[in-house]
């Protein structure tokens, strides 16, 4: 018999005697007479959980106090115990400058003072801490977001004026805003089915403890829980699983059926009640235990990993050299070092050890293990069975740029967008994308090109597009006017640049006051154009002696008898010389500023406006639009 079968059956016969001496009816977790079937079954699963962890108590020894409000101090306690800092804020005093520092209950002090020393609680909550307060909906996001490190991100989001699409979102405070969108896009928090959010609602007792489960697949904190992957479930001898942890090590646990709590993760992130024939080997799991009695055990929801029985084949698999996995991270376990992936190759769970040296970037940046967050995408290096380089980026980004295309060539719509750098970059538009467009609910249909976006990408797949309109008004002469599936003109602006907008059935046009269509606009009229990216949104005509345009390319300057001669490339094809004279009054310009003729040479592209006199052209501005290496 093997040492680790040896070592099971001992564990087994020694459980055995325990819970022959104390019974197996022994409640694992406190019993609470208020958390009644009928109205609490939905709340249940979580409030079991924290009871366990010690991050809620009940207000007397049988009663919990489902329906009553979370205080603000209450609920920093709560959080602090979440986050496993309790420790540290015994005994800790609140410093010198908090305001009214008596009015905090003296069991929550310490609580509140680590809170103070982490940044939980500053500006207005630090000025203003009202311990005895309910906490609103809006406030538990924030403290909660704050908790797990990413208040700096939601302060970073303030400069892009966030806004929500919950149908009271003008009711939460501009400075809350980011906060609540980090919550929800975590899934720490959501709206009703109503659509709302409700910010200034207060929190019961029995919604925090969903809240902080929640909080508790961001953040591996609170030391009372372990992860592992199930390698063995024993139903015969004594009901046990086996499961390898995130540490590395294999542990087994004893499943009380009359009192160990067993709950089951669904896709929708819910708990529900499950039991010992539910747990399948492969599952991932979270384990509350009392030595090696199991009283908690929550089954993630995902796909199963494989696991490898024997230890030290595992072992050796695990020393495969430069091997490349890209997925999602599922674990992070800082005080072993050990970071779990999906591989998105083969679907399974892996876990790895990560080198004391290993070189770590997330978004791009120099970072740490300190900073990898669940659900992250990456790409890790093993070399010798342990991570030595891992490159994540948050699942959630922000791209901003402009639209510079848009098609509905791919089964879900598709934008390329323009970035800082110049660079283009396509995006997929999720089938159920948020759009948003000048402050409005739009449709992709209101999306135009040139249009300057910000879009949230979720695993690479656009979720949320919050759109501006660019307009721009135009001044000229019509060079052409096409009329065709998509009818446009092109006008030549003052300073020679060409530019081809669009007219659709919406563009208003006027000439002397009166209403005309686009097929009474001719070449050589003037117009004065408003439009919103690359189409009209409205032109006004005069009907003027506007100058002539002459475009070609430089073929000889004769500075004595100052003429310009240039060979022009004619409708249909053919090319033919024009003499552009010009005089002491003439205006040369290069690079969109003012030039002597002497600036431009021979195969240069120019733009000549002016007109004729004697048969002889005379130009009165020369735009030279070849760029200088």
């Amino acid at each position: 018999m093997s040492g680790r079968k040896i070592k099971k059956v001992s564990i087994v016969f020694f459980a055995i005697i325990l819970l022959t001496a104390f019974g197996l009816t022994q409640a694992m977790a406190a019993s609470f007479t208020d958390i009644t079937a009928a109205k609490y079954d939905w709340a249940r699963p979580y409030i079991e959980k924290m009871n366990l962890l010690g991050v809620v108590k009940g207000m007397t020894e049988t009663t919990y106090g489902p329906d009553n409000s979370v205080t603000r101090e209450q609920l920093i306690t709560m959080l602090v115990r979440l986050m496993g800092w309790e420790s540290q804020a015994t005994g800790k005093s609140l410093p010198s400058t908090f305001p009214k520092a008596n009015s905090v209950a003296p069991w929550a002090r310490g609580y509140v003072a680590l809170a103070v020393e982490k940044g939980i609680v500053s500006g207005e909550d630090l000025e203003n801490f009202r311990p005895a307060d309910a906490a609103t909906r809006s406030e538990v996001a924030v403290f909660a977001v704050k908790a797990i490190g990413l208040g700096q991100e939601a302060e970073s989001r303030k400069t892009f004026n966030a806004s929500l699409s919950f149908t009271d979102g003008y009711l939460i405070e501009l400075k809350a805003r980011p906060y609540i969108e980090i919550a929800v896009e975590k899934g720490i928090m959501k709206g009703f089915p109503d659509g709302s959010f409700k910010p200034n609602e207060k929190v019961t007792r029995a919604q925090i403890a969903t809240v902080l489960h929640n909080v508790t697949k961001l953040a591996k904190a609170n030391s009372n829980m372990v992860k592992g992957i199930v390698k063995n479930v024993d139903s015969t001898l004594l009901p046990s699983i086996d499961a390898k942890l995130d540490d590395g090590s294999s542990k087994t646990y004893i499943v009380n059926t009359y009192s160990t709590l067993i709950y089951k993760e669904d896709a929708d992130g819910n708990l529900t009640s499950a039991q010992l024939k539910d747990i399948k080997p492969g599952d991932t799991v979270n384990i509350i235990a009392s030595g090696n009695t199991a009283q908690y055990v929550e089954i993630a929801y995902g796909k199963q990993a494989t696991v490898v029985e024997d230890e030290n084949e595992d072992k050796d698999k695990d020393k495969d050299k430069d091997k490349l996995i890209k997925g999602i991270i599922r674990g992070v376990n800082i005080s072993a070092n050990v970071l779990t992936i999906e591989n998105k190759d083969n679907d399974k769970y892996e876990s790895y050890n990560i080198a004391s040296d290993a070189k770590i970037r997330r978004d791009g940046t120099t970072s740490d293990i300190y900073k990898l967050m669940i659900g992250d995408t990456a790409t890790v290096t093993v070399t010798d069975g342990k991570i030595v380089r891992i490159e994540a980026e948050t699942a959630t980004k922000e791209i901003t740029g402009v639209i510079t295309d848009i098609t509905f060539a791919a089964k879900n719509p598709t934008i390329t967008i323009e970035g800082e750098n110049g660079r283009e970059n396509d995006y997929e538009l999720g089938k159920n994308v948020t759009i948003r467009k000048n402050n409005r609910s739009a449709d992709i249909s209101d999306l135009k090109i040139g249009d300057e976006v910000k879009l949230t990408l979720e695993y690479g797949v656009g979720t949320r597009v919050v759109a501006t309109s660019t307009k721009q008004d135009i001044s000229g002469t019509v060079k052409a006017v096409t009329l065709a599936d998509i009818n446009t003109i092109t006008v030549v602006d003052d300073k020679g640049r060409e530019h081809v907008i669009k007219i659709t059935r919406d563009t208003e046009i006027t000439k002397d006051r009166k209403q005309i269509d686009v097929t009474d606009i001719r070449p050589n009229y003037y117009v004065d154009i408003e439009a919103e990216n690359d189409e009209a949104i409205s032109i006004d005509v005069t009907v003027r002696n506007v100058k002539e345009t002459i475009r070609g390319t430089v073929v000889n300057i004769n500075e004595q008898v100052k003429v310009i001669v240039i060979n022009i490339k004619n409708d249909d094809g053919t090319k033919s010389t024009q003499h552009v004279y010009y005089t002491s009054d003439t205006i040369l310009y290069k690079e969109n500023r003012e030039v002597r003729i002497s600036r431009i040479a021979e195969d240069d592209e120019v733009i000549c406006i002016g007109g004729y006199e004697g048969g002889l052209f005379f130009a009165d501005t020369i735009h030279d639009i070849t760029i200088s290496d």
